[in-house]
C-alpha cells in the first residue's frame, strides 16, 4: 500500500461496508486471515465493529 494513503481511514470504512452488505446478504461470519497479532492498525477497527478473532498468529524469530 502506499505510504501516502495509510491513516487515512479507508481500511474501516471498507470493513464496516462488507461487513454491512455481507449482512444484508445473509453472512453470519467472515475470514480476516493472516493478520498478526501487533497489527493494531487491522484489529483495532476491527474490535470497534464488535468482531472478535478466534486466531491469532505470530511470528518467532531465533538465531541458528
Amino acid at each position: 500500500m502506499r505510504s501516502d494513503y495509510r491513516h487515512r481511514g479507508l481500511f474501516p470504512l471498507f470493513a464496516y461496508e462488507a461487513a454491512r452488505l455481507a449482512q444484508k446478504i445473509g453472512f453470519k461470519g467472515a475470514e480476516a486471515s493472516w493478520i498478526l497479532a501487533d497489527n493494531d492498525a487491522l484489529i483495532a477497527p476491527m474490535e470497534a465493529m464488535g468482531m472478535k478473532a478466534y486466531k491469532r498468529w505470530r511470528i518467532y524469530e531465533k538465531s541458528l
